[in-house]
C-alpha cells in the first residue's frame, strides 16, 4: 500500500512538473525545420539561419499598418495598445479609501410592515470607474398596525446587515457619476415579543432572532464637488433570505423572504 502511494506521488509529481515546464521563451529564430536542413551533412551552403522572415514581416505589417484615430489623434496599433496598457496601471493607481455614511428609507414586500428607516456606516476603496465598500448597515421596521405581529412583537424590529457593495460606473466626467450597484452579505433581523412565555423545556423567552443572507441591486449617482467629496442618491432594493430555525430554535413560518426598497442619501469623504 505505501509502495503504491510512493509510486502515484512520484507520478503526479513528475506531471506536474511535465506539464509546467513546457516552453516558455518566444522563438526568435526560425523554424526548427530550417536548423535540421542547415545541420545536414547534405547542406552545402553556409551553415546559417537568418532569422525567421515570417518574424520580421509580422513586424514591417505591424508598424505599416494604417493609423487608428483615437480622441482626434492618429495612433498605430502599438500606441494603441500602449495607451490601453497606462490607462488600466493609471486607474488601478488611483485608488482612493472612502468613509461613506448614508441615510434613507423606503417600503417593504411584505403586508406586515409598514415603512423601513435605513442608516448605514461604509469604508470603501475607489478607483476611476470602480468602487468596493465594506459596510454595516441597520434598518427599523414599522408593523402595520392590521398585521399578524403587531399584537404579539413588542415595539418594531430591527435588521442588521454586514456585508459588501460593488459600484461600476456607467457615465464618468468631472463632476457627475452615474453608476449600477451589486452586493450582498449576511443578515440578522431581531425582535421582542410583547408578553413573555415559557417554553416546554421551561425556558422563558422574551425576544428572539432568525439569521439570513441578503442580495442587494440598483442604481445611483453622485456629485462630486471635490475629489475629497461626493453626495449620491441610489435606490437599491435588496432581497433577504430567512433562515428556517430561529435562535431558540422555533420554526421560522411566520418571516418568509421579503424586499426592502431604499432610497438612500449617502455623503463620501476620501482621505
Amino acid at each position: 500500500m505505501k509502495s503504491a502511494i510512493v509510486i502515484l506521488g512520484f507520478s503526479s509529481f513528475v506531471f506536474l512538473v511535465a506539464c509546467g515546464s513546457g516552453p516558455t521563451k518566444k522563438a526568435t529564430r526560425g523554424k526548427l525545420s530550417e536548423a535540421i536542413v542547415v545541420s545536414s551533412d547534405n547542406h552545402t551552403s553556409d551553415r546559417q539561419i537568418i532569422g525567421s522572415i515570417e518574424d520580421e514581416d509580422k513586424r514591417e505589417d505591424e508598424t505599416n499598418q494604417p493609423p487608428i484615430i483615437v480622441n482626434n489623434e492618429k495612433l498605430t496599433k502599438l500606441e494603441v495598445v500602449s495607451e490601453l496598457k497606462s490607462n488600466s496601471v493609471r486607474d488601478s493607481e488611483n485608488v482612493s479609501e472612502r468613509l461613506l455614511f448614508s441615510k434613507g428609507g423606503g417600503d417593504l414586500s411584505s403586508g406586515e410592515f409598514e415603512y423601513q428607516e435605513h442608516l448605514s456606516l461604509g469604508y470603501g476603496w475607489k478607483s476611476i470607474n470602480n468602487e468596493f465598500i465594506v459596510q454595516l448597515e441597520h434598518q427599523n421596521l414599522s408593523l402595520d398596525r392590521d398585521g399578524f405581529l403587531y399584537d404579539s412583537i413588542d415595539g418594531s424590529l430591527s435588521i442588521i446587515s454586514w456585508g459588501g457593495e460593488y459600484h461600476r460606473n456607467i457615465i464618468t466626467n468631472k463632476y457627475l457619476e452615474a453608476y449600477f450597484v451589486i452586493g450582498g452579505g449576511w443578515s440578522i433581523l431581531s425582535f421582542g415579543y410583547r408578553n413573555e412565555f415559557t417554553a416546554l423545556d421551561g425556558t422563558k423567552i422574551s425576544s428572539d432572532s432568525v439569521e439570513g443572507i441578503n442580495i442587494i441591486y440598483g442604481a445611483g449617482i453622485s456629485f462630486r464637488p471635490s475629489k475629497k467629496l461626493s453626495i449620491s442618491a441610489k435606490y437599491t432594493p435588496k432581497l433577504f433570505v430567512w433562515d428556517g430555525v430561529t435562535r431558540e430554535s422555533f420554526e421560522n413560518d411566520v418571516f418568509r423572504d421579503f424586499l426592502s426598497y431604499s432610497t438612500l442619501i449617502s455623503l463620501e469623504i476620501g482621505f
